[in-house]
């Protein structure tokens, strides 16, 4: 929702000054989003830290066996305005591009309105979409297999920090 609405405010005002966004912006904005992946890879692998997953061994009815565990610290403080806030900046980071695309093949500022509202819906669509297909294995990985879903979680929090990096990298090459 964050992604489709700045990326709707952002390029209706591009159209209907029918200016472009410096490339020094664009640049920016993309350095932020590869920042912004950094940390949330990097957040995922402070909390599965903080969980504190370990074997335990006891026993049932004589069986000697071992659980996983974990001494999750669990707060109260929720952030559900986060991936709001996600999806406003990879909005705006792509502001660029389709308002680019827009001004070579929008006939008038209504066709480009609609076309940017269309293109908003199927983007929000498809993000539902995507994350419930990725999200539903998960969650039922996670109540049959914690130790699995531990390292799915780590091995994201690792792949997300390490490309968040690469990119930053490459923006600044392209920047200098």
């Amino acid at each position: 929702m964050g992604h489709s609405l700045t990326l709707l405010a952002a390029a209706a005002v591009l159209i209907g000054l029918k200016v472009t966004m410096p490339d020094i912006l664009v640049m920016s904005l993309e350095f932020t989003v590869a920042v912004m992946i950094v940390v949330l890879g990097a957040s995922t692998l402070i909390r599965v830290r903080k969980e504190r997953l370990h074997l335990h061994g006891h026993s049932h009815e004589g069986r000697v066996h071992n659980h996983v565990h974990s001494h999750e610290i669990t707060s109260s403080h929720t952030h559900h305005h986060k991936p709001f806030v996600i999806g406003a900046l990879h909005g705006l980071a792509g502001t660029a591009g389709i308002s680019l695309l827009l001004f070579s093949n929008a006939a008038s500022l209504s066709e480009g309105l609609l076309f940017l509202l269309l293109f908003g819906l199927g983007s929000l669509l498809g993000m539902i979409a995507l994350s419930t297909m990725i999200s539903l294995p998960l969650v039922i990985l996670r109540s049959r297999i914690r130790s699995f879903y531990q390292v799915i979680r780590v091995s994201g929090g690792l792949s997300s920090a390490v490309f968040g990096v690469w990119l930053a990298f490459a923006i600044i090459v392209q920047i200098l």
